[in-house]
C-alpha cells in the first residue's frame, strides 16, 4: 500500500480468487481450483508469494471467508 505498487502473487496455477488478508495481516488467504478440484481449495500465502500451501483442501468452498484462521 505505501508504494502504491501492484504485484500479482500468482502465476499459472489455475483459477484464483477472492484474495483477503489473514486478520494479523501476514498472509493472504484466497480460493483455488488448482489440480482441477472444482469444489475449491483454500490456500495461504505470503504477501510476497514466494511461499504459498493448502489450508484447507476438503469441502465445498465458495471464499476465504467461509473458514476460521486464527
Amino acid at each position: 500500500l505505501e508504494t502504491g505498487k501492484i504485484s500479482r502473487i500468482t502465476q499459472d496455477q489455475g483459477r484464483n480468487e477472492d484474495p483477503n488478508f489473514t486478520p494479523n495481516g501476514r498472509n493472504i488467504i484466497f480460493r483455488t481450483e488448482r489440480g482441477g478440484d472444482l469444489n475449491g481449495e483454500i490456500y495461504i500465502s505470503t504477501l510476497d508469494g514466494k511461499v504459498q500451501r493448502p489450508l484447507v483442501t476438503k469441502g465445498n468452498y465458495e471464499s476465504p471467508s467461509m473458514v476460521a484462521v486464527g
